[in-house]
Protein backbone atom coordinates (compact mmCIF):
# COMPACT_ATOMS: atom_id res chain seq x y z
CA UNK A 1 0.00 0.00 0.00
CA UNK A 2 1.29 3.46 -0.93
CA UNK A 3 2.35 5.75 1.90
CA UNK A 4 0.54 9.03 2.61
CA UNK A 5 3.49 10.95 1.15
CA UNK A 6 3.36 8.87 -2.06
CA UNK A 7 -0.41 9.33 -2.36
CA UNK A 8 -0.09 13.09 -1.89
CA UNK A 9 2.67 13.26 -4.52
CA UNK A 10 0.43 11.38 -6.95
CA UNK A 11 -2.47 13.73 -6.23
CA UNK A 12 -0.24 16.74 -6.89
CA UNK A 13 0.78 15.34 -10.30
CA UNK A 14 -2.86 14.60 -11.17
CA UNK A 15 -3.80 18.18 -10.36
CA UNK A 16 -0.93 19.55 -12.45
CA UNK A 17 -1.99 17.43 -15.44
CA UNK A 18 -5.60 18.62 -15.52
CA UNK A 19 -4.98 20.45 -18.78
CA UNK A 20 -5.39 23.98 -17.49
CA UNK A 21 -8.95 23.64 -16.16
CA UNK A 22 -8.30 26.20 -13.43
CA UNK A 23 -5.38 28.13 -14.90
CA UNK A 24 -4.83 31.77 -14.06
CA UNK A 25 -1.87 33.93 -13.08
CA UNK A 26 -1.07 34.20 -9.38
CA UNK A 27 1.41 36.76 -8.05
CA UNK A 28 4.36 34.88 -6.60
CA UNK A 29 6.77 36.00 -3.89
CA UNK A 30 9.18 38.64 -5.16
CA UNK A 31 8.58 40.96 -8.14
CA UNK A 32 6.46 40.08 -11.18
CA UNK A 33 5.67 42.19 -14.23
CA UNK A 34 2.26 42.13 -15.93
CA UNK A 35 0.28 44.09 -18.53
CA UNK A 36 -3.44 44.41 -17.82
CA UNK A 37 -5.25 43.99 -21.14
CA UNK A 38 -7.92 46.32 -22.59
CA UNK A 39 -11.55 45.44 -21.94
CA UNK A 40 -13.22 48.00 -24.18
CA UNK A 41 -15.61 50.76 -23.11
CA UNK A 42 -18.55 48.50 -22.22
CA UNK A 43 -16.74 45.96 -20.04
CA UNK A 44 -15.07 46.25 -16.64
CA UNK A 45 -11.33 45.64 -16.40
CA UNK A 46 -11.78 42.97 -13.73
CA UNK A 47 -14.47 40.73 -12.28
CA UNK A 48 -15.03 39.85 -8.63
CA UNK A 49 -15.31 36.14 -7.84
CA UNK A 50 -15.92 33.87 -4.84
CA UNK A 51 -12.92 31.62 -4.20
CA UNK A 52 -11.85 28.94 -1.73
CA UNK A 53 -8.24 28.34 -0.77
CA UNK A 54 -7.64 24.57 -0.59
CA UNK A 55 -4.01 24.50 0.49
CA UNK A 56 -0.71 24.78 -1.34
CA UNK A 57 -1.25 22.00 -3.87
CA UNK A 58 -4.82 22.85 -4.91
CA UNK A 59 -4.53 26.62 -4.45
CA UNK A 60 -7.43 29.02 -4.97
CA UNK A 61 -10.48 27.41 -6.56
CA UNK A 62 -13.04 29.69 -8.21
CA UNK A 63 -16.51 28.80 -6.94
CA UNK A 64 -19.43 28.26 -9.35
CA UNK A 65 -21.35 30.29 -6.74
CA UNK A 66 -19.86 33.32 -8.49
CA UNK A 67 -22.50 32.82 -11.18
CA UNK A 68 -25.24 31.42 -8.92
CA UNK A 69 -24.40 27.75 -9.52
CA UNK A 70 -24.06 24.92 -6.99
CA UNK A 71 -20.63 24.43 -5.41
CA UNK A 72 -19.66 21.29 -3.48
CA UNK A 73 -16.86 23.16 -1.70
CA UNK A 74 -19.32 25.66 -0.29
CA UNK A 75 -21.73 22.88 0.72
CA UNK A 76 -18.90 21.14 2.59
CA UNK A 77 -17.89 24.40 4.27
CA UNK A 78 -21.44 25.05 5.49
CA UNK A 79 -21.81 21.48 6.75
CA UNK A 80 -18.51 21.49 8.66
CA UNK A 81 -19.17 24.98 10.05
CA UNK A 82 -22.49 23.82 11.49
CA UNK A 83 -21.04 20.63 12.97
CA UNK A 84 -21.00 20.02 16.72
CA UNK A 85 -17.51 18.56 16.33
CA UNK A 86 -14.83 21.13 17.19
CA UNK A 87 -12.38 19.57 14.71
CA UNK A 88 -14.90 19.90 11.88
CA UNK A 89 -15.43 23.58 12.68
CA UNK A 90 -11.66 24.14 12.78
CA UNK A 91 -11.28 22.54 9.34
CA UNK A 92 -14.09 24.75 7.99
CA UNK A 93 -12.10 27.83 9.03
CA UNK A 94 -9.23 26.64 6.82
CA UNK A 95 -11.22 27.07 3.62
CA UNK A 96 -13.90 29.69 4.21
CA UNK A 97 -15.00 31.63 1.09
CA UNK A 98 -13.34 34.93 0.20
CA UNK A 99 -13.61 37.43 -2.65
CA UNK A 100 -10.87 38.01 -5.22
CA UNK A 101 -10.62 40.00 -8.44
CA UNK A 102 -9.57 38.65 -11.83
CA UNK A 103 -8.32 40.78 -14.73
CA UNK A 104 -7.08 39.67 -18.19
CA UNK A 105 -3.31 40.10 -18.31
CA UNK A 106 -0.03 39.24 -19.97
CA UNK A 107 2.90 38.09 -17.87
CA UNK A 108 6.54 38.82 -18.59
CA UNK A 109 9.36 36.35 -18.02
CA UNK A 110 11.60 39.22 -16.89
CA UNK A 111 11.20 42.35 -14.76
CA UNK A 112 12.26 44.70 -17.61
CA UNK A 113 9.37 43.73 -19.87
CA UNK A 114 11.49 42.42 -22.71
CA UNK A 115 10.00 38.93 -22.97
CA UNK A 116 6.28 38.11 -22.85
CA UNK A 117 5.30 34.73 -21.45
CA UNK A 118 3.98 33.42 -24.78
CA UNK A 119 3.56 29.89 -23.40
CA UNK A 120 0.51 31.04 -21.41
CA UNK A 121 -0.51 34.15 -23.37
CA UNK A 122 -3.51 36.08 -22.06
CA UNK A 123 -4.86 34.69 -18.78
CA UNK A 124 -6.71 36.11 -15.81
CA UNK A 125 -4.59 37.60 -13.03
CA UNK A 126 -5.80 36.89 -9.49
CA UNK A 127 -5.68 39.91 -7.17
CA UNK A 128 -6.80 40.78 -3.66
CA UNK A 129 -9.38 43.52 -3.20
CA UNK A 130 -6.71 45.81 -1.76
CA UNK A 131 -4.41 45.29 -4.72
CA UNK A 132 -7.20 45.93 -7.21
CA UNK A 133 -8.02 49.13 -5.32
CA UNK A 134 -4.42 50.23 -5.92
CA UNK A 135 -4.93 49.61 -9.65
CA UNK A 136 -8.12 51.66 -9.65
CA UNK A 137 -6.23 54.52 -7.97
CA UNK A 138 -3.58 54.40 -10.71
CA UNK A 139 -6.20 54.28 -13.45
CA UNK A 140 -8.06 57.31 -12.11
CA UNK A 141 -4.88 59.34 -11.49
CA UNK A 142 -4.68 60.97 -14.92
CA UNK A 143 -1.96 63.44 -13.86
CA UNK A 144 0.58 60.80 -12.85
CA UNK A 145 -0.47 57.43 -14.28
CA UNK A 146 -3.84 57.00 -15.99
CA UNK A 147 -5.25 54.19 -18.12
CA UNK A 148 -2.75 51.32 -17.99
CA UNK A 149 -4.83 49.34 -20.52
CA UNK A 150 -4.44 51.91 -23.32
CA UNK A 151 -2.97 50.17 -26.36
CA UNK A 152 -0.61 53.03 -27.17
CA UNK A 153 -0.07 55.07 -24.00
CA UNK A 154 -0.66 52.31 -21.44
CA UNK A 155 2.00 50.78 -19.22
CA UNK A 156 3.07 47.60 -17.48
CA UNK A 157 2.72 47.04 -13.75
CA UNK A 158 5.24 45.57 -11.35
CA UNK A 159 3.69 43.65 -8.49
CA UNK A 160 5.73 43.02 -5.37
CA UNK A 161 4.76 40.28 -2.96
CA UNK A 162 6.34 39.58 0.40
CA UNK A 163 5.37 36.78 2.76
CA UNK A 164 4.57 33.14 2.17
CA UNK A 165 1.37 32.43 4.11
CA UNK A 166 -2.16 33.83 4.11
CA UNK A 167 -1.47 35.76 7.30
CA UNK A 168 1.82 37.50 6.47
CA UNK A 169 1.51 38.20 2.72
CA UNK A 170 1.62 41.83 1.55
CA UNK A 171 1.33 43.26 -1.97
CA UNK A 172 2.29 46.52 -3.65
CA UNK A 173 2.17 47.74 -7.26
CA UNK A 174 4.44 50.10 -9.23
CA UNK A 175 3.58 51.73 -12.56
CA UNK A 176 6.23 51.30 -15.27
CA UNK A 177 7.00 53.75 -18.07
CA UNK A 178 4.37 53.93 -20.86
CA UNK A 179 4.92 51.45 -23.71
CA UNK A 180 2.65 50.32 -26.58
CA UNK A 181 0.86 47.02 -26.12
CA UNK A 182 2.37 44.13 -28.10
CA UNK A 183 0.87 44.14 -31.62
CA UNK A 184 -0.41 40.57 -31.39
CA UNK A 185 -2.72 41.62 -28.53
CA UNK A 186 -3.46 45.24 -29.53
CA UNK A 187 -6.21 44.34 -32.00
CA UNK A 188 -8.36 42.62 -29.39
CA UNK A 189 -10.39 43.42 -26.30
CA UNK A 190 -10.64 40.98 -23.41
CA UNK A 191 -13.79 40.09 -21.46
CA UNK A 192 -12.94 39.17 -17.85
CA UNK A 193 -16.35 37.59 -17.21
CA UNK A 194 -16.22 35.40 -20.31
CA UNK A 195 -12.67 34.31 -19.49
CA UNK A 196 -13.67 33.43 -15.92
CA UNK A 197 -16.60 31.32 -17.15
CA UNK A 198 -14.19 29.34 -19.33
CA UNK A 199 -12.07 28.20 -16.37
CA UNK A 200 -14.64 27.88 -13.59
CA UNK A 201 -15.01 24.27 -12.38
CA UNK A 202 -18.22 22.26 -12.63
CA UNK A 203 -20.07 21.01 -9.55
CA UNK A 204 -18.60 17.52 -10.06
CA UNK A 205 -15.09 18.98 -10.21
CA UNK A 206 -15.60 21.00 -7.01
CA UNK A 207 -16.80 17.80 -5.31
CA UNK A 208 -13.65 15.98 -6.41
CA UNK A 209 -11.45 18.85 -5.23
CA UNK A 210 -13.00 19.19 -1.77
CA UNK A 211 -12.80 15.42 -1.25
CA UNK A 212 -9.08 15.55 -2.07
CA UNK A 213 -8.60 18.48 0.29
CA UNK A 214 -10.37 16.85 3.22
CA UNK A 215 -8.15 13.79 2.91
CA UNK A 216 -4.96 15.87 3.24
CA UNK A 217 -3.28 16.86 6.46
CA UNK A 218 -3.33 20.64 7.08
CA UNK A 219 -0.46 22.88 5.93
CA UNK A 220 1.79 23.29 8.94
CA UNK A 221 2.50 26.92 8.06
CA UNK A 222 -1.10 27.81 7.28
CA UNK A 223 -3.04 26.44 10.24
CA UNK A 224 -2.53 25.36 13.84
CA UNK A 225 -1.95 21.66 14.46
CA UNK A 226 -5.10 19.67 15.03
CA UNK A 227 -6.47 16.18 14.60
CA UNK A 228 -5.88 14.49 11.27
CA UNK A 229 -8.68 15.13 8.80
CA UNK A 230 -10.84 12.06 8.30
CA UNK A 231 -12.92 11.07 5.29
CA UNK A 232 -16.42 12.53 5.45
CA UNK A 233 -19.63 12.15 3.52
CA UNK A 234 -20.29 15.31 1.49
Amino acid sequence: MATLKERMAKQREEIKSRGGAYKYFAIKEGTSRFRILPAGEEKDIAIEAIVFYLGKDLGYIISPQTFGEKCAINSAHLKLSASKDETDRAIAKDFKPTKKFFAPALKYNDEKGKEIDTEHGALLLLMTGGLYQDLIDLYLDEDEAGDFTDKVKGYDLKFKRSGKTKTDTEYSVIACKPTPLAKSFAKKTFDAEAMLKEIIPTYAETKELIEKFLNLTPDTDEAPKKKKKKKRDL
